[in-house]
């Protein structure tokens, strides 16, 4: 056979080229969401912000949503095996679909898993992130003007609640991104080594303190026995 082996100069072009894939979806649902609160809020309506579902609808799970490609379901796992979105986005549509972007983006890194490309896409949607939460800190600014024309209550209460909603919307994504890397399970191992070590010194602590003669209070038993039972749910 005549020529070489060229099989490591590919790597690195395949992870450029599946970073800027992933980073493009994400940007357009950043760009999606900022673009939906400034037309509203210009035009001084509310409906496309919320949902026509009640709360109590949303969070009990007899609402189902029909936004984008239908990542945002009823709860326990997608088909791909993501964690599905908390209901409480269905009430903010907007949200809703820039979730959906994100999970599109993690959705081409299954298509191509390739490990050297995972820190630029943990550090871009960090950045991402970041810019939904300005995104929303600027809309909540902005619709608390006064003389705000429309329905500006309504143009509030959707801003508050999409902030509220946000919070979890950001740790799902977070979570989301490490599971479609596999790092889950590495995560899990990593608190049920630390839970033990913390463990092992109070009880240390413990019997140094009985022979010394001196009682010592359990602080952190209560906190042991939470991280304990969370770590048993997340490995069910």
């Amino acid at each position: 056979r005549v020529g070489s082996d060229f099989q490591c100069l590919l790597a690195p072009i395949f992870e450029e080229r599946l970073s800027d894939i992933v980073i493009k979806c994400w940007s357009d649902g950043v760009e999606a969401l900022d673009v939906t609160l400034k037309v509203c809020r210009d035009a001084g309506m509310a409906g496309p912000l919320m949902s026509t579902a009640s709360t109590s609808d949303i969070l009990e799970g007899s609402y189902v949503t029909g936004v984008s490609s239908g990542h945002v379901s009823q709860g326990g796992f997608s088909e791909t095996g993501t964690p599905s979105p908390p209901r409480r986005l269905l009430a903010s549509p907007p949200l809703a679909r820039f979730v959906n972007a994100f999970l599109d983006g993690l959705n081409e890194v299954r298509r191509c898993l390739l490990a050297g490309s995972f820190e630029m896409l943990r550090s871009s949607s960090v950045s991402m992130l970041e810019q939904v939460d300005d995104i929303l800190l600027a809309n909540e600014r902005a619709v608390l003007t006064p003389g705000l024309s429309g329905e500006a209550l309504r143009l509030r209460d959707a801003a508050s609640q999409m902030r509220t909603g946000w919070i979890e919307g950001r740790e799902y994504c977070t979570l989301a991104l490490e599971v479609a890397f596999g790092s889950v399970e590495r995560d899990r191992k990593e608190r049920k080594d630390d839970i033990e070590k913390r463990e092992e010194k109070a009880k240390a602590a413990e019997l140094e303190a009985k022979s010394s003669g001196v009682e010592v209070r359990d602080q952190d038993e209560d906190g042991f026995m939470e991280s304990s039972e969370a770590l048993q749910s997340d490995m069910q």
